[in-house]
């Protein structure tokens, strides 16, 4: 009976560590966001399971605006208080279903199923606006540049990426601080 109770209690620690090392493995540890190492498999199974279903889904793409200045300026500790202000802020406007991640330095990814572009752009527009109106940096405020892209019938993870990568790129040759759709 007592070697049952210490197998029971070492395959639940055993169990505990396989779940701590998953999240680890899966989540960036400034932000608690999802990582880049997830964001395969993840949008594999977006554009499955939504072009199987007949389902909107909208990417959304967002990059800190002149985010090395803060570093440089302010130092990397607020630059990552930055980062986990902004971590917050996008979970916090993330709609039901949806997913965020921290996909490079000050770069994001927001993958919506079920939203379309008509719904994803207000969404944007509240996160852009809301993230410049956070007191961050006691000199400007912080701002970003977002692009939105929604998925279309057939179109393979890879295109939709890039086409959400485009319409950042788009915001920023546009001045920054704005959203492309």
């Amino acid at each position: 009976a007592l070697i049952s109770v210490f197998t029971a209690v070492f395959v639940r620690e055993i169990n505990q560590q396989e779940q701590q090392l998953k999240v680890m493995a899966e989540t960036d540890p400034l932000t608690g966001l999802f990582n880049r190492s997830t964001l395969s498999q993840h949008l594999l199974d977006t554009v499955a399971d939504c072009l199987n279903s007949h389902r909107a889904a909208t990417l959304l793409a967002l990059d800190l605006d002149h985010f090395k200045s803060i570093n440089d300026s302010h130092g990397h500790d607020l630059g990552d208080q930055v980062l986990r202000a902004v971590g917050d802020l996008l979970r916090q406007h993330l709609p039901p279903q949806a997913s965020a991640f921290r996909t490079g330095g000050e770069e994001f990814l927001l993958v919506m199923p079920g939203t379309g572009k008509s719904q994803a752009v207000p969404i944007a527009e509240r996160i852009r606006s809301d993230l410049a109106s956070l007191p961050l940096l006691p000199d400007r405020p912080v701002t970003a540049s977002i692009g939105l892209a929604e998925l279309h019938p057939e179109e393979s993870q890879s295109s939709w990426l890039k086409r959400a990568d485009g319409r950042l790129y788009k915001a920023k040759l546009a001045g920054r601080n704005r959203v492309a759709a």
